[in-house]
């Protein structure tokens, strides 16, 4: 069986792992590790944006209709954007607050790079809050849709992922 190249494998479970690990930190306000890890969703999915088009795929037809196809597609382009977009507004609503990017003592992105505006930095904040739910409802959609053809179409899809 055809599948994806393990270094798209490998990132595409570390993704999830630390996704998964952003939103148990957020949900229980341990912040500093939910930037930490939020910073590394976005490093590792910039990366494997990079590796998806160097190691890029073709895999046979799943015999799928075009309405599955162009939702699969969606959903993972919109993961993807949605892998950058969250932790860059996340940064960004921290700065409107004042607050620096500080990674190991150090700071990394200070917040003297906006002017501080709390209006500007709630505003960020929501969106970044928003678009993460987005995230998760798209997550739960991409791995039911991965269950339901390893289990009932029974078409070896989820196997290219391991």
């Amino acid at each position: 069986m055809q599948k994806y190249h393990r270094i798209n494998i490998i990132l595409h479970w570390l993704i999830f792992l630390l996704v998964v690990f952003v939103y148990y930190t957020g949900w229980y306000r341990a912040l500093p590790l939910h930037r930490f890890a939020g910073g590394l969703v976005l490093v590792l999915a910039v990366i494997r944006l990079v590796t998806m088009h160097v190691w890029r795929r073709r895999f046979p037809d799943l015999s799928v209709n075009k309405w599955e196809k162009y939702a699969a597609m969606a959903t993972k382009i919109a993961l993807a954007l949605l892998f950058i977009v969250v932790p860059i507004l996340g940064i960004v609503f921290r700065m409107y607050f004042g607050l620096d990017l500080v990674y190991f003592g150090q700071v990394v992105v200070p917040a003297h790079l906006v002017s501080e505006n709390h209006i500007i930095g709630e505003s960020l904040r929501q969106w970044h809050v928003g678009l993460a739910y987005l995230a998760l409802l798209l997550l739960a959609g991409h791995a039911g849709a991965a269950i339901y053809h390893h289990t009932v179409r029974k078409d070896n899809l989820l196997n290219r992922m391991f």
